[in-house]
């Protein structure tokens, strides 16, 4: 059995027609999902230089807190102590 001729233009329309939005419906959802990647891949590298750029911080804290001054004030402000022989003054408002 022969297609007639007239039948056959609007046949192979109709498969090209069908091939392609097989292949859109195939591609646009691999595009949508690539640039949310895309996004996601900015987002994480920005949250990676703000986190190294904490810990730089974190960093120059520590090295400054591992002073012996830096000892000290801590012993004295937060603590409360005081070295051998030195007398403590407290100021006593008046009523």
């Amino acid at each position: 059995m022969q297609i007639p001729e007239r039948l056959k233009q609007p046949i192979k329309t109709l498969i090209i027609v069908a091939v392609f939005i097989l292949v859109l419906s195939t591609l646009v959802p691999r595009c949508r999902e690539l640039f949310s990647l895309h996004v996601r891949k900015q987002e994480l590298q920005t949250q990676i230089s703000e986190l190294q750029q904490k810990q730089q911080e974190l960093e120059q804290e520590k090295a400054a807190m591992n002073t012996p001054e830096a000892t000290e004030r801590i012993a004295r402000e937060q603590l409360g102590m005081i070295k051998e022989g030195e007398k403590v003054l407290v100021e006593v408002e008046s009523p």
